[in-house]
């Protein structure tokens, strides 16, 4: 059988269409076997030499995004038979040989090709796996190479793709070391410099003459897809990075810490994000109670404190960024200040309900829940008067009476008046709704 060929035209050379990833994947017991990876690796390993007329290979890969999702389908499948290995191993020899012919022909190809290896290294150790996280840190920091991350995009993809890699290589020493230090390089900015433009662009805010070090808007960023990260994980990922990464690489804030109103925003969103994750895992009963609240005592709340008001209002824009965008943007930011605090208002209510966690989270609930209510003068008080006429509003008549009953039963009792004020007119008004 020949080699397949690499049909040309006057415009672009285009590579053969590749088998779609569907027909890669492996299929159940009784179906036909799937093709072989083996026919694409022979074609790129063809095309990636001059021709015997010393043409050199097309400058850029082809239909580089199909061909690498059909180069992951081995990777993704769990099967660790003798042929499933040797379609990893086709896969992984068609990407080196891809990396060392073509290089990317902007920044986005670079990142999604790294994205790629962290993805195809989430399977368990093997030989193909070392060498995956060997070349990672090739085009990372190879001269040669050195891929770059200079984009918000950019920046964030790369940092969830190793955040997401770390608990599958726990344990694996070079292995780890690799992540670990790939994701310290990142934070110091070695990947490249930040595009503050791009920041501005996509959270509507001027940059702060300190801020033009970008130090700590590329940590945020990083921070900012570390909650991404968390909230998309599965539990068990979740769970790892919770009791391993989080104190890791989030650090306190100063006492009296006060964002500018970039950075501000980036927080903001992050908040939103983290408690927004929290909530959800704490209704779902997931076994993370404690790492959620001790991060929304260390973390969340002195950092929502510390997002200025300016981090919410349009500011001047440079002239790159059209007003509406500074709208959209300065109301994205508002609107996440107020999702993370009501989010943390729920997760204080979520606490208060028998078997949400151990008894101290309760009392520490309660205990915040009383303090934000005394001081009328933050915006803590109008968010828990919110919350639970929501609860009233939305929620069954068990939970409903739960969380009212706790509420009353151990507020003190100049708070339980108060709330008894707010939450009365929305039970009479739920009932007699319920009634028509």
């Amino acid at each position: 059988m020949s080699t397949p060929y690499l049909p040309q035209s006057q415009s672009q050379p285009q590579l053969r269409r590749p088998p779609s990833v569907q027909s890669l994947a492996l299929t159940a017991r009784g179906q036909p076997p799937i093709p072989s990876l083996n026919t694409l690796y022979q074609t790129l390993l063809h095309h990636c030499r001059p021709t015997a007329d010393a043409v050199p290979p097309v400058p850029v890969l082809p239909s580089e995004p199909q061909v690498l999702a059909a180069l992951l389908s081995p990777f993704l499948n769990p099967d660790q038979s003798a042929r499933v290995e040797q379609e990893r191993r086709y896969a992984f020899e068609s990407f080196d040989i891809i990396v060392k012919t073509w290089k990317p022909p902007n920044e986005n190809i670079a990142i999604e090709r790294c994205k790629w290896i962290c993805k195809a290294a989430l399977m368990p150790h093997s030989t193909t796996r070392v060498r995956l996280l060997h070349t990672l840190r090739a085009v990372l920091a190879s001269p040669d190479l050195a891929y770059h991350a200079t984009q918000t995009t950019s920046v964030k993809t790369l940092a969830s793709s190793l955040f997401m890699l770390l608990p599958s290589v726990a344990g694996s020493g070079d292995e780890h070391t690799i992540v670990v230090e790939s994701i310290v390089h990142l934070f110091a900015g070695d990947y490249g410099v930040l595009d503050l433009s791009s920041v501005e662009e996509q959270f509507g805010l001027r940059c702060a003459p300190s801020e033009t070090r970008q130090e700590s808007l590329r940590h945020a960023l990083i921070l900012d897809a570390l909650a991404q990260t968390l909230e998309a994980s599965a539990d068990s990922t979740r769970k790892w990075l919770l009791e391993h990464a989080v104190d890791e690489y989030w650090p306190r804030q100063p006492e009296n810490a006060v964002f500018t109103p970039l950075l501000g925003a980036i927080h903001a969103r992050k908040l939103a994000t983290f408690t927004r994750m929290a909530l959800t895992a704490l209704r779902a009963k997931s076994k993370v109670a404690e790492f959620l609240v001790h991060f929304v005592q260390t973390r969340v709340i002195p950092e929502l404190a510390a997002v200025p008001a300016e981090s919410i209002v349009v500011v001047r824009r440079t002239a790159t960024t059209d007003s509406a965008t500074a709208r959209v943007a300065a109301a994205e930011s508002s609107s996440a200040v107020d999702e993370a605090r009501r989010n943390v208002i729920g997760i204080g209510l979520e606490l208060l309900n028998p078997g949400a966690g151990a008894r101290e989270l309760g009392l520490w609930a309660m205990t915040v829940l009383s303090e934000w209510y005394r001081n009328a003068a933050i915006k803590w008080k109008t968010s828990i008067d919110e919350a639970v006429q929501r609860v009233i509003a939305e929620s069954p008549w068990p939970a409903v009476f739960t969380v009212l009953s706790t509420l009353l039963d151990g507020l003190p009792e100049d708070v339980r008046k108060l709330l008894v004020g707010v939450f009365l007119p929305t039970l009479t008004q739920v009932q007699l709704t319920s009634l028509e």
